[in-house]
């Protein structure tokens, strides 16, 4: 059953081409991610989708109106004064106007007391209470509960929120509604760990449809059930999650690849067949006779095989084969100064604070060739450590110990230090030795083509922005590369283009990154902050993850069987009911623990 059919969509904006022959198809209880390179039009296809733009052609089919579909949007525009709680409720219109129209009658109420007055507010709560606004509030509240939005969050402003609980905030006010179809637009943005985990979890508990846009593999893998992939001339559905759309596409490519091959080996040797055919057609034709009447013959024999090979030749051309495209993607080769000594960075005993303590007796260090992943909640403190080993911060106590010959490159300080009125191709230029052809050349290997050069700062989208920092970086010589969030801007093939180059990078890398795929395929070493405290592991993401899991389980379990002990070493119960409420608990105890070994 189709819960959104989309035929044949185009939309244009003041005449220019976004996409065109796009569609859709979403069925009940899919999980369907939209994915495409930034600029495509991801969102603005969400809004055709969502009826909140108008298409340049085609026609969509929605089994269910808008007004009950959930959104959680990517930007949003509020007052300033509003809190969280009042933030998650305005996701029912309906609710909403009432509860502003009791508001306003109240506030009449309290200046004037006449029956004109008791009547407007009397009908403002009858209004109220009919659309169901205690109840509505009622499961906002458990929502936000559920999202992890504890009641000290209620009432403060949402715009002082960060961004994890803007988004768990949003999510609750949309999951209150139990929509028939739930709609996420980079919901993983600027979002811890945690919370990406949690929304994770319920999407997959989650009994409606979802629709959705993210760069987040991980994510994708964990949640989407379909993938969308959206060109400028259409798009294509592929069955599973992001890691079965990546076979698919490999696996396609590589067919495509074979029989391209195994096509120009054929052309070759018609080609080949046919020049000589040819060939031994012309000589027997001058050496025929009317007293030699074999040549004629053999020459008629050779005419009509070289004549085969030309229709064997025009079939093979009528059903070619492509060669497959190679995916626009950054080409890129991060270079390092020599450098042989073992450490670059050892941070001792270093604490920090503000107003409060932030970290405490924090010691790690940076070795050669190490990528480490500095990982923590939001506010654990990774950008201070970030700060701290690029000396724009200074410990309250403790020490940092450089190598004479480090040299960083510190990716957040290249985006933050664009000059906006100079063009791209300027900001090369003014590297020493730099001729205008080599410019291009590498600026072409960042995307960055034809007139897009001349692109004032100003002017650049974020991931725009995020790809000059990177050219900066190319250039740096550094041998310790400290990256501060690098693919937030960034879109999936552009992503899997950098994290090869870093990956094949000789020197250190020190990053912080809520990508937790980017963070699997690059991290060969941890640096784990809570509550101001540093735990250093040694491996990959997954390993850590995996060792990580195995201590909480071990943990969880003990406490089970330790709960599981007390119970029945209580005195025997006395009553019936009693009896049956112990073995309730036991039983249910005994599930967990035997879930956990499992």
């Amino acid at each position: 059953m189709f819960m959104i059919k989309a035929t044949n969509i185009k939309k244009e904006f003041d005449g220019t081409l976004l996409f065109e022959g796009v569609n859709i198809e979403v069925e009940q209880h899919e999980r369907v991610a939209i994915i495409g390179k930034n600029g495509i039009g991801k969102t603005t296809l969400i809004n055709l989708l969502c009826g909140e733009l108008e298409s340049s052609d085609g026609t969509i089919y929605r089994k269910h109106p808008v007004h009950e579909w959930g959104y959680v949007r990517q930007h949003l525009t509020i007052q300033n004064d509003t809190t969280a709680e009042e933030m998650a409720l305005q996701a029912n219109n309906t609710y909403w106007r009432s509860k502003q129209k009791l508001n306003e009658a109240e506030q009449h109420l309290t200046l004037s007391q006449d029956e004109q007055a008791m009547d407007t507010y009397q009908h403002a709560y009858d209004l109220f209470e009919k659309s169901g606004g205690y109840e509505w509030e009622q499961h906002v509240q458990e929502e936000l509960t559920r999202m992890g939005i504890g009641h000290d969050l209620w009432t403060k402003p949402f715009t002082s929120l960060s961004g994890g609980e803007k988004t768990r905030v949003q999510l609750a006010g949309v999951l209150a509604l139990k929509p028939a179809i739930l709609v996420l637009d980079e919901p993983t943005n600027h979002v811890d760990y945690e919370t990406i985990v949690h929304i994770e979890q319920v999407l997959k508990q989650y009994k409606g449809t979802v629709l959705l846009i993210s760069h987040d593999r991980s994510f994708l893998n964990s949640v989407a059930t379909a993938i969308i992939e959206l060109h400028v001339d259409g798009s294509r559905k592929f069955k599973g999650n992001y890691d079965a759309y990546r076979s698919q596409k490999t696996f396609e490519r590589e067919t495509q690849l074979t029989l391209y091959k195994k096509q120009e080996q054929e052309r070759q040797h018609l080609q080949e067949a046919i020049a000589q055919y040819r060939q031994w057609f012309t000589k027997a034709h001058n050496s025929a006779s009317t007293r030699n009447p074999f040549a004629k013959k053999k020459a008629n024999k050779n005419m009509t095989r070289y004549k085969a090979k030309e229709k064997a030749l025009e079939r093979l051309e009528e059903n070619r084969v492509d060669r497959p495209k190679n995916e626009a993607g950054i080409h890129a080769k991060f270079h390092t100064a020599s450098f042989e000594a073992h450490t670059l960075i050892t941070l001792k005993d270093i604490s920090f604070a503000y107003d409060i303590s932030l970290l405490k007796d924090i010691s790690f260090t940076v070795n050669r060739h190490e990528k480490i992943a500095l990982l923590g909640q939001n506010g654990a403190g990774k950008s201070t450590i970030v700060k701290l080993l690029t000396g724009d911060l200074e410990p309250t106590t403790g020490d940092i110990y450089y190598h004479p010959t480090c040299h960083i490159g510190y990716f957040s300080q290249e985006l933050a230090g664009l000059h906006e009125d100079e063009t791209i191709l300027d900001s090369l230029l003014s590297l020493p030795n730099m001729t205008q052809s080599a410019a291009r050349t590498i600026l072409a290997c960042f995307l960055f083509r034809r007139e897009d050069v001349y692109k004032r700062m100003k002017d650049l989208s974020m991931g725009e922005r995020c790809r000059v920092a990177f050219v900066k970086l190319y250039f740096s010589g550094a041998n310790l590369l400290i990256l501060d969030e690098p693919t937030n801007y960034l879109d999936l093939t552009t992503r899997e283009r950098i994290e090869e180059a870093l990956h094949l990078y000789p020197g250190a890398i020190v990053f912080v990154s809520h990508d937790r795929y980017f963070t699997d395929k690059l991290a060969t070493k941890i640096v784990s902050l809570e509550d101001g405290k540093a735990t250093t592991f040694d491996g990959t993401y997954k390993e850590y993850t995996e060792h990580t899991h195995e201590d909480e389980d071990d943990k969880y379990r003990k406490q089970l069987e330790y709960r599981l002990l007390c119970h029945m070493h209580e005195d025997e119960p006395e009553t019936d009911e009693a009896k049956q409420q112990l073995m309730e608990t036991i039983r249910a105890l005994q599930q967990k623990i035997e879930q956990y070994r499992a």
